[in-house]
């Protein structure tokens, strides 16, 4: 047990060291652009359309009047990947270097991934509505039920209403 003991602090500080690697390579490969799409795949509006169109009938949530919804989710899709393909062509990394008014140079997170970050999450929200995702599908599916529900409650309400006023 004394062993194990001194063989504690060595392996946490070993631990710790590999993580600390791992995260510099990780990320060294996020500033890269080896972890996004590749040169030639970005998409226009126009080509994202009927993709997301076509997920929403795979999903079966899809509804004609989604198709504004569905414009608009394309629209900002499409931003997101110009933003990618901007960050991939300029060759910065996450972070970058700005002068301040005083003089003081400090690392901030590069622009660029600022609204890549940003398109992702108000494209999230709209998958969400057109039920692209696992909790978004559930919602949709629940209201649904619950419209039928209550179609049918109202019209067993009618029949008992005529059966009591016979």
């Amino acid at each position: 047990i004394a062993e194990s003991a001194d063989f504690l602090p060595y392996a946490s500080f070993h631990l710790i060291c590999t993580f600390r690697y791992f995260l510099r390579v990780f990320f060294a490969r996020i500033s890269a652009g080896r972890f996004g799409q590749q040169k030639g795949l970005f998409m226009t509006k126009e080509e994202w359309v009927p993709r997301i169109r076509e997920a929403c009938v795979n999903a079966g949530t899809y509804r004609p009047y989604f198709d504004d919804l569905i414009t608009t989710l394309a629209g900002v899709l499409e931003r997101r990947d110009e933003c990618e393909r901007q960050y991939n062509e300029s060759g910065e990394g996450m972070t970058i270097e700005r002068t301040n008014k005083a003089g003081f140079t400090t690392m901030v997170k590069n622009p660029t991934m600022v609204f890549y970050d940003d398109f992702c999450r108000t494209a999230l929200s709209y998958w969400k509505e057109l039920g692209l995702t696992p909790a978004g599908l559930k919602k949709l599916k629940d209201e649904t039920f619950n419209d039928r529900k209550e179609d049918k409650g109202s019209g067993l309400q009618r029949l008992l209403e005529a059966i009591s006023d016979a």
